[in-house]
């Protein structure tokens, strides 16, 4: 990363975060890694792709088929997960919902393999949105 930094600014701590968040939330694992971009956000794509590439396949996915929020300009809907993910599953099949402070819905799908329950919410309800709580097949609570 250090040789290229001399043709790059550099940046303050908080600016790094950011370039690292933008990689986090705009870089398509495993797909080209420009050489344009600043190697903070090089790097950040690297540990992405390293991290893929060494996870172990979950046992489960998810898969966001209702988004809750009127308003929202960026639905989530289409969203799959976790990062490693096997599309292969599909038994054990359950509809969840992760919920706000509020308890309002903010999104929904399916999740199917072994699971435990709070897998849409821990890999991208908290993150995405700031859920708090999930609902298993419209059950209790969680």
């Amino acid at each position: 990363m250090s040789e290229n930094m001399s043709m790059f600014r550099k940046l303050s701590p908080e600016e790094e975060s950011e370039f690292r968040q933008w990689a986090i939330d705009n870089y398509i694992p495993l797909t080209e890694i420009e050489g344009i971009w600043h190697p903070v956000v090089q790097d950040e794509c690297v540990k992405i792709n390293s991290q893929l590439l060494e996870a172990k396949p979950c046992k489960y996915r998810w898969i966001v088929t209702k988004d809750y929020m009127p308003d929202a300009t960026d639905s989530r809907v289409g969203t799959e997960g976790p990062r490693n993910l096997d599309l292969s599953i599909i038994a054990n099949p359950v509809n969840w919902v992760v919920y706000d402070d509020d308890h309002n819905p903010v999104y929904g799908g399916i999740m199917w393999g072994e699971w435990e329950g709070f897998e849409p919410l821990d890999d991208f309800g908290e993150g995405d949105a700031g859920c708090t709580g999930i609902k298993l097949n419209g059950g209790d609570y969680l």
